[in-house]
């Protein structure tokens, strides 16, 4: 199936597929163009509920487009077209699927946390305010609170909540941005580089959160170039190449790598 990314916004036809109960999204025959550009090639991937996949590979092997498709991020993009399909719960996700009630189910964390000009508060509310969803006071509050010890960032903020995001450290500006994607009570949460820009006491306390966020049955999927990081949260791997899958497997294929592109790969990370 060819979808145009803005034809399929237009056109919501669904085209529900049963998934097994163990497959959160199911990832079939996908092909990725911008333009005359072929990015990403053949793609057949599960990704397992509550589980943690890991995207791993060299700058430019597709690993970031792969995870912008899992909730759209692409659609905004000129020229871009997919063919193939992607399901979320069994439900065609270019199909019927309202794209904001995608990304409500589907939360992302980008490399660079980019807080917005406004308050700590207001900054992990943003999702509701966004999406005109209107709290009472109290249950914000909770909410806010509930979000920021999440993420292990309550006791350092909670006398300061009502300044400027922008005057953390990038470090705790990461963890706001976890902290606000929380918020909306995503199925699924991706992050892509959550770690690039870190000092690696930072980058371990980004590791626990991810796997502690293991604990609550949250699907996770990381697009990483730190073999480290992948080794230490993922219990799916999936090693890319020129927008292609090379390998996957669980993490056991650190130690074990079954292609000699993977195991190149990793004896230079070494």
């Amino acid at each position: 199936m060819i979808i145009d990314m803005q034809e399929a916004i237009k056109n919501k036809t669904a085209h529900p597929d049963d998934a097994p109960a163990d497959v959160k999204i199911a990832i079939k025959d996908l092909n990725l163009y911008y333009g005359a550009f072929h990015a990403l090639h053949g793609i057949n991937l599960d990704i397992e509920r509550g589980k943690i996949t890991a995207f791993i590979g060299p700058s430019g092997c597709g690993k970031s487009t792969l995870l912008k498709t899992l909730n759209r991020m692409n659609d905004l993009i000129p020229d871009c077209r997919v063919e193939g399909s992607i399901t979320l719960d069994g439900e065609d996700i270019y199909g019927s699927m309202d794209v904001n009630l995608l990304r409500k189910r589907v939360g992302m964390v980008f490399q660079k946390p980019n807080p917005f000009p406004m308050s700590i508060y207001d900054n992990v509310i943003a999702g509701y305010k966004l999406n005109g969803i209107s709290l009472p006071k109290q249950e914000k509050d909770q909410l806010v609170e509930e979000s920021l010890k999440n993420v292990g960032l309550w006791d350092e903020v909670k006398d300061s909540l009502f300044k400027k995001g922008t005057f953390l450290s990038g470090g705790q500006q990461q963890r706001v941005a976890i902290a606000r994607a929380l918020m909306m009570k995503p199925q699924v949460l991706l992050f892509d580089e959550p770690t690039a820009a870190l000092d690696p006491e930072i980058t371990a306390q980004v590791v626990d959160i991810i796997k502690e966020l293991q604990q609550t049955g949250i699907t996770q999927v990381i697009v990483t170039h730190e073999v480290n990081v992948a080794q230490k949260v993922a219990t799916k791997v999936v090693y890319m190449e020129q927008g292609k899958i090379i390998e996957m497997g669980s993490a056991d294929c650190f130690d074990n790598p079954k292609t000699e592109q993977f195991k190149q790969y990793l004896s230079h990370s070494e």
